[in-house]
Formats: C-alpha cells, structure tokens, sequence
C-alpha cells in the first residue's frame, strides 16, 4: 500500500494527545529513540527504550522501519522486527518499541477517521513483548513478513503474494511452514494469537488506509 502525493503519515504514541506529541515522518531517515540526536525523540519516562532503538523513512509513497538493534527490539501489530532490515509498515500499523506504543497515522487525519477521536489521558504502557518471541523466534524473516501481512487483514494466497511479490505456491508453503512451527490449525488462529489489546481496534484507520493506498 502506498501514501498518496498529497499525503503525509505520522507518528504518535497511544493515549497521548496529538498536541503534546507526534512526528512527521520524512523523506531523510529519522533516528526514533531517547538520545538527545533522535529525530524522533521518545520521552525520557519509557526508560526500556533504547537510546537509539529504530529508525524509519519515507521513500515515495512507502514507509520502512529499522530496528537498530535495541535491547528490547521493535515490535509491528506484534511481529518482532529482525535487527538492521528494513521493513516494509503501513498506515495503521502499531509499532511497540519496549513499553511505549505508537501508531502510523494519516495527516492531516481525513475526515472520515474523525470518528475515531483523540485518545487522551496516560500513556499506554506494555509488558514486555518476551514470551511472544518464545514463539515466533522460531519463524523465518520471510514467514514473518507473511504473519505481519495476515494481520493486516490480508489472509488469501494471492492477496499474500501480490503484497509480498512472491508465488501463491510459495505463500501457501510458508504459511504451512508457519501453522506447523507454532502448532496452531488455521489461519485465524496466527491472527489471533496473543495479538496486542489496540491492534484488533484499528477497524476504520486500517480500511481507510487500504483505500488511499489502492
């Protein structure tokens, strides 16, 4: 999926208003972390965050997520990130760095997600994310591409392979692949396991960006 010309994404941590902390994401890559050189800098209370913990970009109408080797790691719509790759986040997407959560937003927000409001109060803190890697550690850079995507609601072998470039027979291998590593029957079953509380909230953000994207 793709940003439009005259779109803009940004980040913005849970439960915060928008007026006391967002950021642009832009064109040059963007260090996201505690230090004080961050671009994005993580305030100095969610202290598991690594001073330098993720980096992220915009090229063209596509946004790409680094984790830079941080203690805790980078987490999107709770797929673990592998270390030093780009991948590939979308408008929608809850990224979970540590104990703070941020989500990739359209800006300025379309007229259609005022509905959803502006979340106020505290932040929204996490435990950490361990015992889901016990699982998914198991899985491959490129099966995790897969339970990231089906997560985003895109479950079909050729919805799968035109999003990630790869055959339909290759998809339905490496979803079997993934069904047999975490000993679970279904497709359904990857997307609901142990999958973070605000994910199975993005409802509207997810299909508005599916729209501006096609």
């Amino acid at each position: 999926m793709h940003l439009c010309d005259d779109s803009s994404a940004i980040l913005r941590i849970v439960n915060v208003p928008l007026c006391q902390w967002r950021h642009l994401i832009g064109t040059n890559p963007q260090l996201i972390g505690r230090s004080l050189e961050a671009d994005i800098p993580i305030p100095g209370v969610y202290q598991r965050v690594s001073l330098r913990h993720a980096e992220i970009r915009r090229d063209g109408g596509l946004l790409h997520l680094t984790d830079l080797g941080s203690q805790e790691g980078t987490w999107v719509n709770g797929v673990p990130l592998p270390s030093h790759r780009a991948t590939h986040i979308v408008v929608g997407d809850v990224i979970l760095l540590a104990e703070v959560e941020l989500r990739v937003e359209l800006w300025p927000y379309p007229a259609a997600s005022h509905a959803l409001g502006d979340d106020g109060g505290a932040a929204k803190v996490h435990d950490s994310p361990a015992a889901r890697w016990e699982d998914l550690k198991r899985l491959s850079a490129r099966e995790l591409d897969i339970v990231m995507w089906m997560r985003r609601g895109y479950t079909d072998d050729i919805q799968l392979s035109q999003v990630l470039e790869r055959s339909p027979h290759t998809i339905r291998t490496q979803v079997g692949s993934i069904l047999r590593k975490l000993d679970l029957h279904s497709r359904a079953a990857v997307i609901a396991q142990q999958l973070p509380p605000s994910v199975i909230a993005l409802g509207a953000i997810q299909q508005l960006a599916i729209k501006v994207g096609s």
